[in-house]
């Protein structure tokens, strides 16, 4: 098991580095814009962040937190993937409050020959 001051420790130290990586992640995107706007790089607000690079940043600190303190990382792993489905669901929430990152429409031919079912159209 884990002590609760180290997950205390952990969560702090790799939320930092998330929310810095996922802003990063998300510059390194639109690298043009931000060249030639450097004073907005740290400004969330204005663009936002990404989650891929969220992720990206957490795993690597997560890990290298873990070789630090000797423990296994699919151990840590199984403890905060609960928290990882959770964060993406809430931010699918914000996508659709957001309109973004949605399908467009979708014909109903495609739902008759994908989704036949019995007794259905």
């Amino acid at each position: 098991g884990f002590h609760e001051d180290d997950l205390v420790n952990i969560l702090l130290v790799c939320v930092f580095v998330a929310i810095i990586s996922a802003r990063l992640y998300f510059v390194l995107f639109q690298l043009d814009y931000y060249i030639q706007n450097p004073i907005e790089i740290p400004m969330i607000w204005h663009g936002g962040i990404a989650i891929h690079g969220g992720l990206i940043g957490a795993f690597a600190m997560g890990t290298y937190y873990c070789y630090r303190k000797n423990w296994h990382p699919f151990q840590l792993g199984d403890v905060v993937a609960p928290s990882i489905i959770l964060a993406q669901g809430i931010g699918r929430w914000g996508n659709f409050m957001n309109h973004e990152a949605h399908g467009g429409p979708v014909s109903r031919s495609f739902f008759v020959t994908t989704l036949k079912m019995n007794g259905s159209l």
